[in-house]
């Protein structure tokens, strides 16, 4: 890449900044255009490069390599394919469906099982019936969710893949989150109150446009982690994760399980996801991820995050009645449920190249 002079990087980021806070207040009145007939596999491509740019442009970071390489003129577009993906791809996949309502698809349309031998792969040695459970997780967790079914009033973005799909569908991305929160002599405090410690940086309107508060003084972005194999490490006890902590290791490295509450039981549990380990489970893991990411309430967390703490902007603009997340009476599951099924199911990433150090690991 070609070095710029600090003016003209400091200029570009003004730039990327301007079109991403446009794409943001845009989402609002983008549903429209769903009935312009265009293809939601385009609008997924565009939706791919305009996030990256937008993203950059909000978060005040260079582009990524990866948008480098497209012209200014591309980079607009994507931006503005970014918004209308948003509406136009909902409003395409579910106009308006409460979650319940929605179809799941044909498990028999879902690639092939591939046996964990390529990224994004399921498990191998699944049953008929355990495939179409990873397929129907799968059809939820690439579905784009819309106003009418519950998205925002605040939220990160409209789909799981948004975050989790590269190189494959629950994979990475390179969009970036916003956590903050006040360090002081008395500890840190995620400013719950304000909308701590995530900031969701895009809204339905953009009246409750969240910010990161002035009393902010610790400011961190971070990455989305894959999800491949993650099942397998669900299905480790909490006794081996607490004996595994007991157990001598050499440097003076020690672990401290982290004891949590499953939310969805009740019960004690050793926490196995989350940053902080602080989910015993994956639908724990979906549920969280539903509220906070998209802002789509369920069963286990029922209650919206008000924009940086305002309750009462977030009774003007919630209008959709909680839990939005509803179960589907014939199959008892809810997008939370066919979420965690997905990546119970996920294989681990596939082996790489043999080598002796890897014989030594395995």
């Amino acid at each position: 890449m070609k070095f710029q002079p600090a003016g003209a990087r400091d200029l570009r980021m003004r730039r990327n900044e301007a079109l991403a806070r446009r794409s943001v207040s845009t989402v609002s009145s983008i549903t429209a255009w769903g009935k312009c007939g265009l293809s939601p596999q385009l609008l997924q491509t565009g939706c791919a490069i305009g996030l990256d740019v937008g993203l950059a442009g909000l978060f005040r970071r260079p582009l990524t390599r990866c948008v480098m390489r497209y012209r200014r003129s591309w980079i607009v577009a994507g931006l503005c394919a970014s918004a209308l993906a948003v509406g136009t791809s909902a409003w395409a996949q579910n106009p308006g469906q409460r979650p319940a309502e929605r179809p799941r698809g044909d498990p028999a349309q879902a690639d092939a099982r591939g046996g964990g031998t390529r990224f994004g792969d399921a498990l191998p040695g699944l049953s008929a019936a355990e495939f179409a459970e990873f397929a129907a997780g799968k059809a939820e967790f690439i579905n784009v969710e819309d106003v009418e079914g519950g998205l925002g009033p605040i939220f990160n973005n409209s789909s799981c893949v948004s975050c989790h799909g590269i190189p494959a569908v629950g994979g990475s991305s390179s969009a970036l989150v916003t956590r903050f929160g006040l360090s002081s002599a008395n500890g840190f405090d995620p400013l719950a109150s304000l909308g701590g410690s995530l900031l969701q940086a895009m809204a339905i309107d953009p009246a409750v446009q969240e910010i990161v508060p002035p009393s902010a003084n610790v400011i961190a972005q971070r990455q989305s982690t894959p999800l491949f194999g993650l099942g397998l490490i669900e299905a480790i006890p909490d006794r081996a994760i607490v004996d595994g902590a007991r157990r001598s290791k050499p440097f003076g490295i020690r672990g401290r399980p982290a004891e949590v509450v499953d939310v969805a039981t009740g019960q004690a549990r050793i926490g196995h996801f989350g940053w902080k380990a602080q989910l015993a489970t994956l639908l724990d893991f979906a549920g969280d991820a539903y509220l906070n990411e998209m802002g789509v309430t369920s069963r286990l967390f029922p209650h919206e995050n008000a924009p940086n703490g305002d309750l009462a902007l977030l009774a003007q603009y919630d209008l959709v009645a909680d839990p939005e997340d509803e179960v589907d009476p014939v199959s008892g599951k809810g997008d939370i449920d066919f979420a965690a099924d997905f990546m119970r199911l996920l294989a681990p990433p596939p082996p790489g190249r043999s080598s002796g150090s890897a014989s030594r690991g395995e």
